[in-house]
């Protein structure tokens, strides 16, 4: 239980309870610049090491449709951290590299592995790995739950715009002008 916050859950722009939360309902190891934080630490880029849970990195709309995925089949929520151009979500220590292995999935797996949290500058959670009514965590997916709604999601953002999805036949003419743009609007060599 966490011992020091004195309001839940951490508000985005309040670094100490944010410290507090990692250090002491998740009991992760904090680190910057490779020294460890203390509790009460700001200001800072923020690391922890991946030893109690596995990050999956992802471009930013192929983890957002990830995240729809797997929300609206009732798996989440999934805690995840946002950046402008990904999003990371946290899966079971140890699970996280059965979705290793397309060139747009990085798995951040064991204690060595760092991922950066807010309050670091550009990160910040979209859903946090605690429970928003009570300090407790949430539980992390098996890799293995998610494996279906990350490859539909590459699927589907690494199709050309106007084309059908495999499955659902021939492809349709793409709009004119519109050049090439796969489905979840990404521009080709952009």
């Amino acid at each position: 239980m966490m011992r020091t916050a004195t309001a839940w859950p951490p508000r985005a722009g309040d670094h100490t309870s944010l410290v507090r939360a990692y250090a002491d309902l998740l009991d992760w190891r904090l680190v910057v610049d490779d020294g460890e934080v203390s509790a009460g630490f700001e200001n800072a880029v923020i690391h922890t090491g991946c030893a109690g849970f596995d990050a999956v990195a992802l471009p930013r709309p192929v983890g957002n449709q990830v995240l729809i995925r797997l929300e609206s089949g009732g798996l989440g929520p999934v805690p995840s951290l946002i950046t402008a151009a990904q999003v990371t979500f946290l899966v079971q220590a140890g699970t996280g590299t059965v979705l290793g292995g397309p060139p747009d999935v990085v798995v951040f797996s064991g204690s060595k592995a760092r991922l950066v949290l807010p309050p670091s500058p550009g990160v910040r959670w979209d859903t946090p790995p605690w429970s928003p009514a009570r300090p407790e965590p949430l539980a992390l997916l098996d890799g293995e739950q998610v494996r279906t709604a990350v490859l539909d999601a590459l699927r589907l953002c690494n199709r050309p715009r106007g084309t059908a999805p495999p499955s659902a036949g021939a492809p349709t003419a793409r709009s004119a002008g519109a050049g090439p743009q796969d489905s979840c609007g990404w521009r080709a060599g952009g």
